[in-house]
């Protein structure tokens, strides 16, 4: 047992003594192609236009959550198309406009915790043009509205729910009805007993028809494809990613010039084998 570990250890020293010389005899070789690969990253510096990034997270009470992210992520398969003035005629922007948005991407948010989605979606804008986010959340709006299946869905929950709330105030004005003649009853009642059972039942009836009106009229408000829980932040500062290329690049240039040089080294073993 001894005699094997010692021999495992003289193993592993000698991989480490052979990763030592490799390194000291191509230092100079590794550390260029470090140099060359962040030279190249910073290089983007120059090249990528400055961009800025903010989001925004919305709700809808009048369509599906999965409806609204597509018909958003569409958005960005047209600007990749190239298809300005369509996206003009749609957001009401300029084409020159429509040209800095740089990137549009709606997602559903989840719980980090239960890994449930929320009813809440997130919209990330990056643009070269940050006077956008002004009035992009109206802009958005007005792309929707101009969906033919989109407008329809708004109309058949503004018919639904208006009916909801005739139904609902017959059934008020029913109830009500029979409040006051159970009242009337029992102010009549020659045996002097009140009895206010009824009287309570339907005073928590009409209660109830009342939170679901008042819930259904909030809803009414809303009727449009989307509410803004949070909108667009308007930074001043623009988002460059020199630091975030300059390590990438370097540090892949030093990967390619490693494996070269691992594999040329193995090759060299196999021909002294042979």
């Amino acid at each position: 047992m001894n005699s094997e570990n010692n021999t495992n250890e003289i193993d592993l020293i000698e991989v480490f003594i052979n990763a030592y010389k490799f390194f000291h005899k191509h230092f100079w070789v590794l550390f260029a192609s470090l140099i060359v690969g962040s030279a190249v990253g910073y290089s983007t510096r120059y090249i990528e236009k400055e961009h800025y990034e903010s989001s925004m997270i919305i709700e809808s009470y009048t369509l599906k959550d999965e409806i609204l992210v597509e018909y958003i992520n569409n958005i960005q398969r047209v600007i990749n198309d190239k298809n300005y003035s369509y996206l003009s005629n749609k957001f009401g922007l300029s084409e020159l406009e429509i040209i800095d948005l740089k990137e549009i991407n709606a997602s559903k948010i989840i719980d980090e915790k239960s890994k449930k989605e929320l009813n809440y979606i997130k919209i990330i804008v990056k643009t070269n043009n940050n006077k956008l986010y002004n009035n992009l959340s109206d802009n958005l709006q007005s792309y929707l509205n101009k969906e033919v299946y989109i407008t329809e869905e708004l109309e058949i929950f503004k018919e639904q729910n208006l009916s909801l709330i005739e139904n609902i105030n017959s059934e008020i004005l029913f109830l009500e009805e029979l409040q006051r003649k159970n009242i009337k009853s029992n102010t009549n009642n020659k045996t002097g007993v009140n009895i206010y059972n009824d009287q309570n039942s339907f005073h928590k009836d009409i209660l109830g028809l009342i939170k679901e009106k008042q819930k259904i009229q909030k809803e009414l408000n809303f009727a449009i494809p989307f509410r803004v829980i949070d909108d667009f932040i308007i930074y001043q500062t623009p988002i460059k990613r020199t630091v975030t290329y300059t390590l990438t690049s370097g540090l892949l240039f030093g990967f390619i010039a490693l494996f070269y040089l691992l594999i040329k080294q193995i090759n060299r073993r196999i021909k002294n084998i042979d």
